[in-house]
């Protein structure tokens, strides 16, 4: 609330936020089955799955945020939290010895390997956190103001936001037909969470050899992840931008020898 009031919104109308805890406690987690006291939250790309974003709508705005629209607010918001949230750890993570941050200490073959692949993990999150807030929620939003004027009826501007809504959560991979994309999204911001940990322990630790061959497995899993999305998205002529974006250097267009 303090920072909404920051923001510039009334008083009144941030103290209508509120965050709420659910019970997830029965929801198994997307990145894999949990494993006991070894599974960790710092490396669960959905582990702030049970922070709800709550809002009170005072009358008559109940007319139109109803608790279906809320309730696709609140998947929106959890989308960006993740998204955040990777971008987040790839940009604060230091490499090497006596580094901080977010800067790679030192230029040795191991340092230059997994700082590398942080910086092609944070080119993807970077322009799927662009794509979703700009090309997507700002567009969205933006031609629901452009269609106003020929709205005259409270229903026919329920209906309108909840048309949003519903483009919204299509574009954003959140309905059902796009759980693969949005298995790939997921697995790159988790990817980005276990990069984070790999560099926030001792990389001296482990044999060269053996960090040589997590960085080449975790290459191809991201490979994997990003071609995915790719291909969904080059057939939606919105989705077009992001996928040039993510290739902007045919990185992802060629063999994975190539790579």
């Amino acid at each position: 609330r303090e920072s909404l009031a920051e923001g510039g919104v009334p008083a009144g109308q941030a103290g209508r936020f509120s965050f709420e805890l659910a019970d997830v406690s029965a929801q198994e987690p997307r990145n894999g089955p949990r494993k006991g006291s070894s599974f960790s939250d710092a490396v669960d790309a959905r582990a702030f799955e049970s922070l709800v974003l709550r809002y009170a709508p005072p009358w008559p705005l109940q007319l139109v945020f109803t608790p279906a629209l809320l309730s696709q607010q609140q998947r929106v918001f959890a989308l960006l939290l993740r998204l955040r949230r990777a971008k987040w750890s790839l940009e604060t993570v230091s490499v090497g010895a006596g580094a901080a941050g977010g800067r790679c200490a030192g230029s040795t073959p191991l340092t230059r390997l997994w700082w590398t692949l942080r910086s092609e993990l944070l080119h993807a999150v970077h322009h799927i956190l662009a794509y979703v807030t700009l090309a997507v929620i700002a567009a969205e939003w933006r031609s629901l103001l452009d269609g106003l004027p020929a709205l005259s009826s409270v229903d026919a501007f329920a209906a309108a936001c909840a048309r949003l809504y519903e483009r919204i959560a299509s574009r954003c991979f959140l309905e059902p037909q796009h759980e693969a994309e949005m298995r790939a999204v997921d697995a790159i911001l988790a990817l980005a969470l276990r990069l984070r940990a790999q560099l926030s322990d001792d990389l001296a630790a482990l044999p060269a050899v053996a960090h040589a061959a997590a960085a080449r497995r975790w290459r191809a899993e991201l490979r994997r992840s990003v071609q995915l999305l790719m291909r969904t998205l080059r057939q939606q002529p919105e989705g077009r931008p992001l996928s040039e974006a993510l290739d902007f250097n045919s990185h992802y267009g060629g063999s994975e020898e190539e790579a």
